[in-house]
């Protein structure tokens, strides 16, 4: 049994599957059906005008959501991306990490009414959870039959650039749940949306079910350090071991993000730094977008193991979640098979593996005898490899602390030189004018008096030594000795076409040693005032 938990595991429930065989009946039976029909001589296909068909299906949807007198359950993911962080076992670019998180979801209540008003809470906040807001909505045929949120409601709220949001939802049909399936038009690939209704059982879980998803949210948000595991019987499979959640000065940008976009990214350390409380070398990871239930959390487009093996809903049992197994049948139609999997996967094993010898798990292996703690070990701590350091270009210039260390021996002297520079043209090519420059970007390096110097294009930042150039390049040299630290921050905003580049090397006085270069080259690409999509911050400790 493989199993995904934050912290913990529970048992697995082996449940029959339902209905199996009566499926695989009532398909033979459709397809039988069909072929027979399209044999007739002067049978048609449908005795409705497509006017009619076209009522039929708007009357039948607008009966169905006012059909729940308690309401409904609503998850909307809006914008996922069901590729970003879905491979295990490949290493991530910890330098872009920040700004590239996808995005999660949220979680309504709607009880829908014959007078074509909709009763909505949301998720957004405690306040959301409890009062309602009560608008307007229709049901019309595009190509689809079409439930649209006419007046303002909690929905508004993510149509906007930001989560590409809709109000406008095509109705695709019931999951084998009985669970009403939407999408809008926005995407035109699959699995970047998701939205689905459930069917509320009681009065109280109008209002319950939103306090109970906020609740869950914000306790797996507290989480300080939280961890994911996936194992089946004694062996793990994937199991992350990073601290993403530092809350110090450095990290509060990254921990925002991850509020705000409802998105994490559990990280495994491929390969640890030799320096103590320094990031790895290298890191891989699982991540997706999610929202609060009733239950715990959902994650869509689901946390994948493999291309085969998703996770989907984790249900809160004290400190920790937990979710068993789910198995994708396409991506073009996936449902959660937790409670049918054992038969599922049976069924499929005697179709496509009927000779192959099955073997149970591993036995647990004692860890403990197999490879008793020695204590610590400390860390071997080589300069010379020359291991280039991250930090946070988002950081005030107020909270900067000089990362240098004191080298005693064998200590060389270095000829540091920085070379940075802007440009900003306009619609013709042209170099704009100083007096019309919108750029506002910043250069940082450590000087030899280890203070923080900036370089800024923006002649209102009080916090700069020196002001760039439009298009010409500003060269920096100084000397500086083993354990100082060649420093490189590069960030920023400017108009769409502006760019901003910055290169700092150093080599030894007498040239024996040349410490790899730090550079950055950014374009800002987008409509409007923006910021550069992969702000730069790194340093190189001299050996």
């Amino acid at each position: 049994m493989t199993k995904f938990s934050f912290l913990s595991s529970a048992s697995f429930r082996r449940l029959p599957l339902p209905g199996f065989a009566p499926a695989l009946f009532a398909l033979s039976l459709s397809l039988g059906t069909l072929s027979i029909t399209a044999c007739g001589d002067e049978q048609t296909a449908f005795d409705q005008t497509p006017t009619q068909r076209s009522q039929n299906a708007v009357e039948d949807l607008r009966r169905e959501l006012i059909a729940a007198p308690h309401g409904w359950r609503v998850i909307y993911f809006p914008k996922t991306d069901s590729l970003l962080y879905s491979n295990p076992d490949e290493a991530i670019n910890q330098t872009a990490l920040r700004g590239s998180y996808g995005y999660g979801g949220h979680c309504f209540t709607m009880r829908f009414a014959e007078n074509n008003t909709v009763e909505t809470r949301a998720d957004f906040n405690e306040e959301t959870a409890v009062r309602p807001i009560v608008s307007q909505y229709t049901v019309n045929r595009n190509s689809f039959a079409q439930l649209s949120f006419a007046t303002y409601t909690y929905v508004h709220r993510l149509a906007n650039d930001r989560f590409e949001g809709a109000s406008d939802w095509l109705y695709m049909g019931k999951d084998p749940d009985g669970n009403l399936m939407f999408r809008s038009a926005n995407h035109l690939l699959p699995a970047r949306e998701y939205i689905r209704m459930t069917r509320l059982g009681a009065p109280e879980e109008a209002e319950a079910v939103v306090q109970q998803a906020v609740d869950n949210r914000l306790a797996f948000e507290r989480m300080v350090n939280p961890q994911l595991r996936i194992y089946r019987g004694g062996r793990t499979y994937f199991r992350s071991d990073y601290f993403m959640k530092r809350n110090v000065e450095t990290n509060q940008s990254l921990l925002r993000e991850i509020k705000d976009k409802r998105y994490y990214l559990f990280v495994f350390a491929s390969k640890r730094n030799p320096i103590p409380d320094y990031p790895p070398k290298e890191i891989t990871g699982l991540g997706s977008g999610y929202t609060g239930t009733e239950q715990g959390l959902t994650f869509r487009a689901g946390l994948r193991f493999d291309a085969a093996k998703q996770f989907y809903d984790f249900e809160r049992k004290g400190n920790r979640f937990e979710a068993e197994l789910v198995h994708a049948l396409s991506s073009f139609y996936h449902y959660d098979m937790r409670r049918h999997y054992t038969l599922y996967i049976g069924a499929l094993a005697l179709l496509t593996m009927g000779c192959t010898r099955a073997y149970d798990d591993a036995p647990r292996e004692d860890y403990d005898r197999l490879f008793p703690f020695k204590g610590p070990e400390r860390p071997r701590i080589s300069y010379e490899d020359q291991d280039v350091r991250l930090g946070d270009p988002d950081a005030p210039v107020s909270d900067f602390v000089y990362p240098g260390v004191n080298i005693d021996r064998d200590v060389r002297t270095y000829r540091v030189t920085l070379t940075c520079s802007f440009g900003e043209v306009d619609i013709l090519g042209a170099a704009v004018a100083d007096t019309d420059l919108q750029s506002r970007y910043v250069v940082r390096y450590v000087d030899a008096n280890r203070r923080l110097q900036t370089l800024t294009s923006n002649r209102r930042d009080n916090t700069a030594q020196t002001f760039l150039k439009n298009g010409q390049p500003h060269t920096v040299t100084f000397e500086a000795r083993s354990g100082h630290p060649m420093y490189l921050c590069v960030n920023g905003v400017g108009p769409r076409g502006s760019s901003v580049k910055a290169t700092i090397s150093a080599v030894s006085e007498d040239g024996f040693t040349v410490v790899k270069p730090l550079a950055a080259h950014e374009f800002q690409n987008e409509e409007g005032i923006d910021k550069i999509k992969h702000p730069y911050c790194a340093y190189i400790i001299l050996p």
